[in-house]
């Protein structure tokens, strides 16, 4: 008995939310096909809500490709504000590429809060550790890389010293004697 209560209270509570989204229309009068396409409406609204968090998700782990590749090769200010710059140039391509296809370009609040609330979600679960983890092993397979390059170039740093030598010394020779003739003139 409580049970039945309880499903006409949700049942009338969620019927009188209905003929409010529906513009104070009866649903149930009107037909099912405007319930359907309601429920459609809410529906495509949600996902584009979700692709908007994932938009913000996505921009925000652009930037942390852009940090990775900082730590791993240090460079200037100048450097960072071009960088920081193309950053903020593929994200305003971004969103009006989302706002574009999933909205007919209408830029509406909850798009945009959607894609702050992506960045902030991606910033405090996964950014830390995406981080980390790629510097940690982006670091250590340079450093293989780079101990592999020097086993197999070493050889010919050796001959390359050799030959770099044996240049300068010609090149001393042929300065001498240049000199020794400009002073005979």
């Amino acid at each position: 008995m409580l049970q039945n209560r309880r499903n006409l209270f949700l049942e009338g509570f969620l019927n009188n939310v209905w003929i409010c989204a529906a513009g104070g229309r009866n649903p149930v009068l009107a037909g099912a096909g405007d319930r359907k396409q309601g429920e459609r409406g809410i529906f495509t609204e949600a996902v584009f809500l979700g692709i908007s968090v994932l938009v913000g998700m996505g921009l925000f782990l652009l930037y942390d490709i852009f940090r990775i590749f900082r730590r791993i090769v240090p460079h200037g200010a100048i450097w960072i504000g071009v960088e920081d710059f193309c950053y903020w140039l593929l994200c305003t391509a971004a969103v009006f590429l989302m706002l574009y296809q999933e909205n007919d370009g209408m830029i509406r609040g909850f798009a945009i809060g959607g894609v702050i609330f992506g960045m902030i979600l991606y910033f405090f679960l996964l950014s830390r550790f995406v981080v980390k983890i790629n510097v940690c092993i982006l670091k250590k397979i340079l450093g293989i890389a780079g101990r592999i390059t020097g086993f197999v170039t070493k050889p010919f740093r050796k001959i390359g010293r050799k030959i770099i030598s044996f240049l300068c010394k010609q090149l001393k020779k042929w300065i001498k004697m240049i000199k020794m003739s400009l002073c005979k003139l």
